[in-house]
């Protein structure tokens, strides 16, 4: 579901008419890892976690693209953002490389230096998985046993997915997809989930609003079987849940140069970054439970 370079999330208090202020919490994510595009990135001072992201879904790329910057001191994000965790991500909407066990060995030989450099943990874009033939029949401990060897490496697990669920190769959802998605809820080892939920933008986020009103949300990713009550309700009640809001951004020129300041703008006729968590929390939070937004939340922006 991304298909962009860069999403932010800011860590920030905001008050409506009858929420009282809360903490969004934080997170971003940022393409190519060559060097710092940003002029100013002093106003990401308040960003609580970030995301490095390579546009690719191979470990080879993830540590190309966000790794070797770091060791190479062309890129340093302790530098940019000393109060921020930052995540390296494996993983992107791509058929062409879906999650299989050869991809676990691959972000494991590269967790030592991925810690040595400064990051706090992985971030896991989970949208395509290869068939259940490629798995066997121990899908599900085959993650856990990953997830567990991340965790003991003093490393943060971070997992985002499509929807509620996932898809094949084919495209399409089915049920070893939630049989995946269910498993990785249950996990004791997973410590942040972030459900992709875009509405409120061009695209196919314009099929959708976040006020459920005229286009409602999806209840559930295309052919799943899980809704969102029983999204909730598989997740593991110690992981945190902090969905990735759309956020359009009106960009006049490179996405690099003025994306703080395009994304505090309010382009017409889409809403703010700050509307849209208003509109989700007073209809998707009362609906589907106040969990989904007691951790704070991620920002993906669209590009206009």
């Amino acid at each position: 579901m991304k298909f962009l370079f860069f999403a932010i999330v800011f860590t920030a208090a905001y008050v409506c008419a009858d929420l009282q202020a809360t903490d969004m919490g934080g997170s971003g994510y940022i393409g190519g890892g060559a060097g710092n595009p940003w002029s100013t990135p002093k106003d990401w001072g308040n960003l609580s976690y970030a995301v490095c992201w390579p546009y690719s879904p191979a470990a080879s790329s993830s540590k190309q693209a966000c790794i070797d910057p770091m060791t190479q001191k062309s890129l340093n994000w302790k530098t940019l953002t000393p109060n921020t965790k930052w995540l390296l991500d494996v993983g992107a909407g791509a058929q062409m490389n879906p999650w299989n066990p050869t991809k676990f060995k691959n972000i494991e030989a590269i967790m030592a230096e991925t810690k040595s450099v400064g990051y706090a943990g992985i971030s896991y874009d989970v949208e395509y998985i290869s068939p259940q033939s490629v798995w066997g029949t121990d899908m599900c401990n085959d993650w856990n046993a990953h997830f567990q060897k991340v965790k003991n490496a003093g490393l943060i697990v971070h997992v985002t997915n499509a929807w509620t669920s996932m898809w094949t190769t084919a495209g399409v959802c089915n049920p070893f997809c939630d049989e995946v998605m269910k498993c990785i809820l249950k996990s004791a080892y997973v410590d942040i989930i972030s459900p992709q939920i875009y509405c409120s933008g061009p695209v196919y986020a314009g099929y959708c609003d976040y006020s459920n009103t005229p286009k409602p949300i999806p209840t559930s990713l295309s052919g799943s079987s899980i809704k969102w009550d029983a999204y909730l309700a598989a997740m593991n009640p110690k992981t945190q849940i902090m969905p990735i809001l759309t956020r359009t951004c009106n960009s006049g020129g490179s996405i690099y140069t003025n994306e703080h300041q395009a994304c505090l703008t309010t382009p017409s006729p889409y809403h703010s970054w700050y509307a849209n968590i208003n509109d989700f929390r007073n209809y998707f939070c009362k609906t589907y439970g106040d969990r989904f937004c007691s951790s704070g939340f991620m920002w993906y922006p669209y590009f206009v």
